[in-house]
């Protein structure tokens, strides 16, 4: 076959890589972990979460710090997955529900504002000078 030799995990990105049971079974025997997509690539969906939350932090925040929060949510789940699948690939699929939140209560965009101060440097600058020069150079 042309199977690459060495894969441990296989993220789904779009879907299930999976054309059929007996595909995904080969993976399980193979040792391969699969984490699906709706916990690799959630990203719309937590997006989504924070403008329900607060759609004036949602309108006004530095992207990167929404994608940041995104990839730090999403790469703890799927280690969460692995971990309560024990690392053994035909346990994931029973484990799903131990890492997806529940409908009731709080949406996940609710932690947000706490993870953007956690994730956050805050500094005290004063910038001296004006334009560009000024600006390059209290940032530097």
């Amino acid at each position: 076959t042309n199977f690459p030799e060495g894969i441990r995990y296989c993220v789904g990105a779009t879907n299930s890589p999976f054309a059929n049971d007996k595909a995904k079974e080969i993976f399980d025997k193979r040792g391969i972990m699969h984490i699906p997509e709706s916990i690799s690539s959630a990203g719309a969906i937590l997006a989504d979460s924070v403008e329900w939350y607060d759609i004036d932090l949602y309108q006004t925040v530095e992207p990167s710090l929404l994608y940041g929060w995104i990839r730090n949510i999403s790469a703890a789940k799927a280690s969460d997955l692995a971990d309560h699948a024990e690392q053994k690939p035909h346990k994931v699929d029973s484990r799903l529900r131990n890492v997806v939140p529940s409908r009731e209560g709080v949406p996940v965009g609710s932690d947000f504002p706490d993870w953007i101060d956690d994730n956050t440097i805050h500094t005290d600058t004063v910038i001296v000078g004006g334009g560009l020069a000024g600006t390059a150079t209290a940032f530097s």
